[in-house]
């Protein structure tokens, strides 16, 4: 399943933004669910030939979106996804929206992300 994923280093899109999307996008579709486990950070930086450290970026990405749940030396899970009825409009977040995921405004310039 995880070969579907496609990242572009051409992109200027970071690599572990790139990554998180895709995933969010495969657990949004119910291809990931609930309570499933993860690729090993080592396994799937190997599997897209991206540096280990973009994986957990992105993992920790989704989160602080709450989607999945990391456990220290069992894996990262995927978590039941919220209802609508449940989840905040972004801008209670003070974030910024960009596809599926919203990013704070902390990390980057709104001014870019609206560009973008």
């Amino acid at each position: 399943m995880f070969h579907t994923v496609q990242l572009s280093k051409q992109d200027p899109t970071p690599l572990y933004i790139q990554l998180a999307t895709e995933l969010t996008k495969l657990i949004r579709a119910g291809l990931l669910k609930e309570g499933t486990k993860l690729p090993a950070i080592r396994f799937l930086s190997s599997q897209l030939s991206i540096n280990r450290d973009t994986v957990v970026s992105a993992y920790k990405l989704l989160e602080s979106q709450g989607l999945v749940e990391g456990h220290i030396g069992k894996g990262t899970y995927v978590l039941p996804l919220p209802s609508n009825s449940d989840t905040p409009p972004p801008s209670s977040f003070n974030q910024i929206c960009c596809s599926q995921l919203g990013f704070s405004k902390k990390i980057f310039d709104e001014a870019l992300c609206l560009e973008l």
